[in-house]
């Protein structure tokens, strides 16, 4: 999945879809608009194995929205890696804001992805008048916490400025573009990790993805709302793609 000349494009889709049919209707309408672009769809854990086979049919990756940090089996409410190992998924995502509430352990649920060879996909952000330096450096510290270089070269990082996220507009591009540069000089100084891909996420949509990814200094995008409307999402696609 890590190919630098790619433009990477994740969908959270969340709990948006009540109905795998729903979901699956969706999938068939979006239309794949070049081979820069690579697709990957988290559905709900209930719509995962349903929605798989047409993913796969038409090129997308499928991933996870969550892994638990435990392992074994009396973990109720939990998806764990034992049981995801053996959904052949492609990716997970790990620590995104809406979960970060809830405690979950960062550190162990990107251990736990890992261990099954499945690309962890880590969300970074710092709040409302929080420090930018401050937030990501601590975070990616406690989340990389006993990993070795080669096993941080395998995370895909996702910056998610909370007070951007579900908003009209999305975070200035200039300032995106400097706040990707502090993440790569966080990587490289600090965990010997270079040219790892960074992805921003808050409020991108049609009509600004094009000048995220061309001046955003980022190798895609995470998006929420935006990719379960196929109207939207293939709109977005479009201006996105190389010709």
């Amino acid at each position: 999945m890590k190919k630098q000349n790619k433009i990477f494009v994740i969908c959270n889709w969340k709990t948006y879809f009540s109905s795998t049919k729903n979901a699956l209707k969706t999938i068939k309408k979006i239309r794949f608009p070049g081979k820069n672009i690579s697709i990957g769809i988290a559905p709900s854990i209930l719509h995962l194995e349903s929605i798989k086979k047409e993913c796969e049919n038409k090129g997308f990756y499928v991933g996870s929205q969550y892994i638990s940090e435990n392992t074994g089996g009396a973990n109720t409410g939990e998806t764990t890696p034992e049981q995801l190992v053996n959904e052949n998924i492609d990716f997970i995502i790990i620590g995104h804001t809406e979960r970060r509430v809830m405690c979950d352990d960062i550190n162990k649920q990107i251990k736990n992805a890992l261990s099954i060879n499945v690309l962890p996909i880590l969300c970074i952000g710092e709040k409302v008048k929080e420090s930018a330096i401050i937030v990501l450096k601590k975070q990616i510290k406690d989340a990389l916490k006993g990993l070795k270089p080669t096993e941080c070269k395998k995370i895909i990082f996702a910056y998610e400025p909370v007070k951007f996220i579900g908003k009209k507009h999305p975070m200035p591009i200039k300032q995106i573009n400097s706040t990707m540069e502090i993440i790569r000089k966080i990587l490289k100084n600090n965990h010997k990790t270079m040219n790892s891909i960074l992805l921003y996420g808050g409020s991108a949509n049609e009509k600004n993805s094009e000048k995220i990814i061309n001046k955003g200094g980022c190798n895609g995008l995470l998006l929420g709302r935006a990719s379960v409307d196929s109207k939207v999402f293939n709109k977005l696609l479009k201006c996105i793609s190389i010709k």
